[in-house]
């Protein structure tokens, strides 16, 4: 099924979920984790290595730790061009990054259309009751 899933993190609380649930689907289904963070211009490098190493023990295995400087070409083709380099079959991400948790991030919603794999998009709150939560029905009603 899929062997290497790559998951981009801004290290906020939907992050955190995305993470946790693609480290429980390679837990499952075997293969490789890779967890990214994008640095943007006011991102310490040392800081962003210290937060990919406290997710580290989310996963069973030791995932690979990358950071990327999204300056030259933005975060979605910084997260693409490490799809392609670590040879990932999925993305696993969060809904929505630091802006808000009720509609679809820019990045997810534009990794959703240029992406050549899969892209598992995580809600900011997993629930297994019924019924939609309300921030996926305003993504149906507005798209």
């Amino acid at each position: 099924m899929y062997r290497h899933v790559l998951v981009p993190t801004d290290f906020s609380a939907v992050s955190l979920q995305a993470t946790k649930h693609a480290c429980d689907l390679v837990r499952a289904l075997g293969g490789q984790l890779t967890l990214l963070h994008v640095l943007g211009g006011d991102t310490n490098p040392e800081d962003a290595r210290l937060h990919l190493e406290a997710l580290r023990h989310l996963a069973r295995r030791p995932p690979t730790l990358l950071t990327r400087n999204g300056a030259p070409e933005g975060v979605v083709s910084s997260i693409l061009t490490c799809v392609s380099e670590q040879r990932a079959d999925l993305i696993v991400l969060g809904a929505s990054g630091e802006g808000g948790a009720d509609r679809l991030g820019s990045v997810a919603r534009e990794l959703a259309f240029r992406a050549s794999v899969p892209v598992h998009v995580i809600p900011a709150v997993l629930t297994r009751s019924g019924g939609t939560p309300r921030a996926w029905r305003n993504i149906v009603q507005s798209g």
